[in-house]
Formats: C-alpha cells, sequence, structure tokens
C-alpha cells in the first residue's frame, strides 16, 4: 500500500500546483480598446540541443513584423521541463531567445514539460512568460483564447503505465466558459492536436481530444496545437486546425513515420504560426523551412469570417 501511495502523490502535487486567477480562470483583456490583433505561436521549441534553429526561429519571428503577444502550445522546454524558477534553462532556452522579443507569450504545457517540475512555469513571470495557471483563458482585442492543458495527470510513474483521461473539472470548466464569453473570435490552444498525420497518429490523447474534447467546442473558431514534430492544417466542419510543433525540437526520423493526407497541409520543418484577427476576419498563416535561412510563408489558411 505504502508503495502504491508513493507512486501515486506526485498525480496529487500536481493537481494542486497554484493558480493565481479566480474559479473563472479568467487572465481577462490583455489589449483593452483594441479591434485588431497580430499574435505568433509557437511549439515544441525548447531543444538545448538544436539551438541555431531555436535562434533562427526567434530571429525570423523578430524580423516578421511587430507581434502583439505569443502563444506556445507545449513541450516548452526539453527534454525534461524545468527543475524550478532558477533552472538555467529559463536563461538559455527562454531570455535568450523568446524572452527578448518584447511580446508577452501565454504558454501551455506540454509532456516533456510534464517531466519535470512543471509547477514552476506556473507564475513564472519573468521575460515575458505569463502562464498563471495550468488551464486558463484570456481575451486579446476581438479574439478569446483558451489555454488548455492536455497532458493534465501526466506526471509520475504511473501515468505513463495507465493514462489518465483528461478531467472533468477542466472540460467542464471549458464548456462553460465558451458558453459566457461573447468575443467575436474563440481560438483554443493546447500540445496534443485532435488531427495529425504524424508518428503521434495514432496516440490515445489525440484521439480522446478529437473524439471528446472537439465536440464541446461550442462556436471555437480554431484549435491550435503541436506535439508532432512538423507543421500542418487542415479544416474539419468549420474549425481551423493548425498544428505547429516545428518549434526547435530536433525532427529526424519522424517524417518517414508521417502518412500525409490528401487535403491536409503537411510540412516536416521547423517554423512557426502566424495570427490575424479584426471585426471581420480571422487569418492564420504558417511560417518555416527545412533549415536556416529557408524560411517563407508556407500556408495562408482560408479566413473565418462571421
Amino acid at each position: 500500500m505504502r508503495f502504491i501511495t508513493i507512486l501515486a502523490l506526485p498525480w496529487l502535487l500536481a493537481a494542486a500546483a497554484p493558480c493565481s486567477l479566480g474559479p473563472d480562470r479568467d487572465r481577462g483583456q490583455i489589449l483593452p480598446g483594441r479591434t485588431s490583433i497580430r499574435a505568433v505561436a509557437i511549439g515544441d521549441f525548447g531543444d538545448p540541443g538544436n539551438k541555431a534553429i531555436q535562434q533562427e526561429i526567434a530571429a525570423h519571428i523578430a524580423a516578421n513584423g511587430k507581434f502583439d503577444f505569443g502563444i506556445t502550445v507545449g513541450d516548452n522546454f526539453y527534454p525534461s521541463g524545468v527543475r524550478d524558477a532558477n533552472d538555467p534553462k529559463w536563461t538559455s532556452i527562454w531570455a535568450e531567445d523568446y524572452g527578448k522579443l518584447g511580446a508577452p507569450f501565454f504558454a501551455a504545457l506540454g509532456n516533456h514539460d510534464y517531466r519535470g517540475n512543471e509547477a514552476a512555469q506556473i507564475g513564472y513571470g519573468k521575460a515575458n512568460w505569463n502562464m498563471p495557471c495550468k488551464y486558463y483563458s484570456f481575451a486579446a482585442g476581438p479574439v478569446r483564447f483558451y489555454a488548455l492543458d492536455t497532458d493534465e495527470g501526466h506526471t509520475g510513474v504511473l501515468s505513463w503505465l495507465i493514462p489518465r483521461r483528461l478531467g472533468h473539472e477542466q472540460l467542464d470548466w471549458l464548456t462553460t466558459q465558451l458558453g459566457r464569453h461573447t468575443e467575436k473570435w474563440k481560438v483554443v490552444y493546447g500540445h496534443h492536436p485532435a488531427y495529425t498525420v504524424g508518428m503521434h497518429r495514432g496516440q490515445r490523447r489525440v484521439k480522446e481530444m478529437r473524439e471528446r474534447v472537439v465536440p464541446l467546442m461550442k462556436g471555437v473558431n480554431a484549435y491550435i496545437a503541436g506535439h508532432d514534430h512538423d507543421l500542418q492544417y487542415r479544416m474539419v466542419n468549420g474549425m481551423h486546425h493548425p498544428l505547429v510543433g516545428g518549434g526547435g525540437r530536433l525532427n529526424d526520423g519522424r517524417r518517414d513515420k508521417a502518412r500525409p493526407e490528401a487535403g491536409a497541409f503537411y510540412q516536416p520543418f521547423y517554423g512557426y504560426l502566424v495570427l490575424n484577427a479584426d471585426e471581420s476576419g480571422l487569418k492564420f498563416e504558417i511560417v518555416g523551412g527545412e533549415k536556416p535561412g529557408s524560411f517563407k510563408t508556407l500556408l495562408t489558411a482560408p479566413e473565418a469570417q462571421k
């Protein structure tokens, strides 16, 4: 009994991770009075063994015009998250590249973040990093964003032997908040995709996102994810599904395991996503390339309109 208790303890500690917001987990409006925004999304980027690519992406973002803010879709630090608020990865992986871009970033957790101390990323307030809770929402001009914790429960030994389904608390929160907020556009983001042609396409959590979570996203215009280390896009039932897991983690050996499908954009490249929104439309642009110096616009998605 003591052995089981010890193994289960990290799950309990994870559930008690700090949250600086109220029960509605609403960060509020970060760009009051604005009728248009321009944002950037990155994912699966914090690989110290592939620093040149990460620097190239950060430099390309900096040269690609002014961004109001950024979001991350998880796997912010490889291979095993951060140790605490003083972990040197905060400087070498985050502050030296993305922290100096000037715009605030609103982060989500990924499975590699859970292999470290995921609670250390929550509430860290330096170098433009924002993660007030494991899952939360905020508004930016005409868009409401919802950051999910799709790796919920993936901490401790037992979680890898017996994967847990996403908890009702988070999904009930998402359903309630989607019905409560009235911004013109709604964008949800998290680590695991609902649709992918990459090597994780058969993973249980991906299937759960597609079959259990996406049906709850009433009125959502886009779900942005990562996890597979490439760039993808598809439209399903009127919802945009960009996948931007090409933020810098090595993808060698993964491209041969992909199964591209007709009608879905797929490139085994590094890169990021640009989001533009105003009262008339919501636009997505995938930017990337195979190596430093080759970055360009790869896809401009159909504009969402209401």
